[in-house]
């Protein structure tokens, strides 16, 4: 058996484990649910994941990732006609097959198992990622819970929108209170919301809107010109407006103002647009693959 370096109640676990949102009925019936609702079989998961990045495999380090997810949640995944057991021998042999694209496990009464790999992941999944030797990262929905580097186990904190409320009054002005800034619009977290969870810095530049003449004393290194600023600013308002009807039409969904025909009629337009999307950018990759060659002939 493969040993294990992740106690059962370690950090490590517990950031990952706080994700679930699953009933105990749900993770019985869901065998990825039920993974991620047994702390054994979790700790046994990152374990042989950690043990597979030492490993070297036809000259090369392993790298790549695995997705907990049941082949009911994914619609583009190729099935092993038999799972595989998730040990530390067949994930080696498997990422380096397929550095990447993740590999599928599940867990419960089975053990753990490598059900396929997937070409494209469902949202919201819980990834390990094998980023370098001995260094493990935990993710779901770009947010990571944990990660392992250099032995030590690192748990970030996520901002909430009063932090950042907090934060963002604090910027406008130190001699200023933050009660005065109790109103800040929403827009603005959002946007400072977006920056930090996709890993961006940057900075936010308030400006009175009835005066250019902070334009004088601004330096922006990359600047659009205006129609190319008109366009952009277009977009984003077009954007917001699809979210807007998005979230009406959700809010429709809950409260059953919606048929089950239309219910039907958005499932496939998603699997539609999700699977278009994955094939353009196959066959984008499978070009260039056979441009690059024929320029090689």
């Amino acid at each position: 058996m493969d040993s294990c370096i992740f106690k059962e109640d370690s950090a490590f676990i517990a950031a990952i484990q706080q994700t679930s949102t699953e009933t105990p009925d749900e993770a019985f019936s869901d065998r990825a649910a039920a993974l991620l609702a047994d702390a054994r079989q979790l700790s046994q998961l990152c374990s042989a994941c950690f043990w597979a990045s030492l490993e070297v495999e036809e000259g090369r380090s392993v790298r790549g990732t695995v997705s907990l997810c049941s082949p009911s949640a994914s619609l583009l995944a190729r099935r092993f006609t038999r799972p595989v057991p998730a040990t530390v021998h067949n994930l080696v042999a498997l990422l380096t097959a397929s550095p990447r694209s993740p590999l599928a496990v599940h867990g419960g009464p089975e053990g753990l198992e490598v059900w396929g790999i997937l070409d494209s992941e469902p949202e919201g999944v819980l990834r390990l990622r094998i980023a370098g030797n001995g260094i493990l990262l935990a993710s779901r929905a770009r947010q990571v819970l944990a990660l392992l580097h250099q032995g030590a186990v690192s748990i970030p904190v996520a901002a909430d929108e009063a932090s950042l409320a907090q934060l963002v009054a604090r910027t406008l002005g130190k001699e200023r209170s933050l009660e005065q800034h109790a109103n800040i619009p929403g827009r603005i977290l959002r946007v400072v919301t977006t920056m930090i969870r996709h890993g961006h810095g940057g900075s936010l530049v308030l400006v009175p809107p009835e005066d250019d003449s902070w334009r004088s004393s601004v330096s922006f290194r990359f600047c659009l010109d205006e129609p190319s600023a008109r366009v952009l600013y277009d977009s984003v308002h077009n954007f917001e407006a699809l979210m807007d009807e998005a979230k009406r039409g959700y809010d429709d969904l809950v409260t059953g103002r919606t048929s089950c025909a239309s219910l039907i009629a958005l499932r496939e337009q998603y699997e539609t647009v999700h699977f278009l999307r994955t094939l353009s950018s196959r066959c984008s990759a499978a070009w260039a693959t056979w441009g690059s060659s024929t320029a090689r002939w």
